[in-house]
């Protein structure tokens, strides 16, 4: 019996795809999250921040490869990081996260 190491390859789960972002746009929104002091609120904004990145809109996409401006991010590690700043319990933790 033979193993073919290279069958699945290009068929990496949809969740492990790339995804470019404006970096100018997703470092205002992190610095703005930084400033947020009630975890509440850093909550809410995060989890819109990430329903933003997530959607599979390509519009910032478009704009972002436009200037050059780009960062290109795994959207299951964005997706991952954002989701432990919305599951912490502290500011503090939730920080930890957003600086990471």
């Amino acid at each position: 019996m033979t193993l073919d190491l290279f069958e699945d390859i290009q068929s990496m789960p949809s969740s492990y795809s790339s995804m470019l972002l404006d970096r100018d746009q997703l470092v205002a929104r992190l610095s703005e999250l930084a400033t947020v002091d009630d975890i509440d609120l850093l909550k809410n904004k995060t989890a819109e921040l990430k329903q933003e990145v997530t959607s599979g809109d390509s519009a910032a996409s478009v704009v972002a490869r436009a200037n050059g401006n780009v960062v290109s991010l795994r959207r299951d590690v964005l997706s991952s990081e954002l989701d432990q700043i919305i599951e912490a319990h502290h500011r503090t933790r939730a920080l930890l996260f957003e600086a990471a």
